[in-house]
């Protein structure tokens, strides 16, 4: 789902804004947390193989 959607659906009016509010929060922006974990999962199956 696109983030733009997603913002609107949880009340934000942009999605600059949510993305603002996430960075607060977990300290990185969605696509940088999102690429962290896909990373961090292709790392566990390669370990795992």
């Amino acid at each position: 789902m696109p983030l733009k959607q997603i913002a609107f659906l949880i009340g934000y009016g942009h999605a600059n804004n949510l993305i603002a509010a996430y960075r607060e929060r977990f300290g990185v922006s969605p696509r940088r947390h999102a690429r962290i974990s896909a990373l961090a999962s292709m790392e566990s199956v390669r370990l795992s193989a």
